[in-house]
């Protein structure tokens, strides 16, 4: 769970800082027009901003798996195959 929390500390920390300079970004396509110059599009901000989101929708998956299943208290001799399944399909289904 730590390593969870951690990764979500993370993603957030470089969320913020790619919204910083988005700001920075608009504050200078506001001076390319001052001055008409070509403005520029900031692709790779974008691009960075929306693998950020990607980037925690796995975390969520990966959270979700974490708190359904008891992986790290079963031992392997104690897990039921068909049980689980069973509750794969389920939640595939539902």
């Amino acid at each position: 769970m730590e390593t969870i929390n951690n990764s979500y500390k993370k993603i957030s920390e470089y969320y913020r800082k790619t919204c910083e300079m988005e700001e920075k970004a608009k504050q200078l396509q506001v001076l390319e027009q001052l001055f008409e110059l070509q403005r520029t599009k900031q692709k790779e901000l974008n691009e960075c901003k929306n693998e950020l989101v990607q980037l925690k929708q796995m975390w969520d998956l990966i959270s979700i798996i974490d708190g359904q299943f008891s992986w790290k208290e079963m031992l392997w001799d104690d897990i039921d195959a068909d049980e689980l399944e069973m509750l794969l399909k389920n939640m595939k289904s539902g």
